[in-house]
């Protein structure tokens, strides 16, 4: 019987006869098992690395509905996330300040002026649509206080644009 473990995915190994344990995937051997891990530690974090690849990122705060574009650079990519999907770690760039992050890959795009192009369209179509939800709340509350209904409002409000 042989001891055997795993850590992030790989397959570890006591060989009985070096006494050594063995990460055969990656070619590791050390002479303890925390070692061995720490070994394969080191070689996962770097092929996680992204050398600061440019990117553009929407919506860094996408549940307040934020489609501004930012730039930033990503410096690590992590298959470990608490929402289900791999994650980068991002540098934003806000002004003076850099701020990290970890973000979902749907909201991180590489730094193209064909992806800047796309993403300003989406930005500037949320502004239009902030502005008529802004004026759906308006109306709403307005018909509320009349006790009418907000289509009822619309109507009073475009006869008294055409008047």
């Amino acid at each position: 019987m042989s001891l055997t473990t795993e850590h992030h995915g790989n397959g570890i190994e006591f060989n009985v006869d070096s006494e050594l344990w063995e990460c055969r995937g990656l070619e590791l051997q050390a002479k303890s098992l925390k070692a061995l891990k720490t070994k394969i530690d080191k070689v996962l974090s770097v092929e996680r690395r992204m050398d600061n690849l440019p990117v553009l990122v929407m919506g860094a705060s996408s549940y307040m509905r934020d489609y501004s574009v930012t730039r930033g650079t990503a410096t690590l990519f992590d298959t470990k996330s608490r929402f289900g999907g791999p994650q980068v770690w991002v540098n934003l760039i806000k002004g003076n300040e850099v701020e990290r992050k970890k973000l979902g890959l749907t909201s991180v795009w590489i730094d193209t002026p064909e992806n800047l192009a796309l993403l300003q369209a989406v930005a500037d179509q949320s502004v239009i649509i902030k502005a008529e939800e802004e004026k759906l709340r308006t109306l709403t509350k307005a018909a509320e206080a009349a006790s009418i209904t907000p289509l009822q409002v619309a109507a009073l409000q475009k006869k008294e644009e055409i008047e």
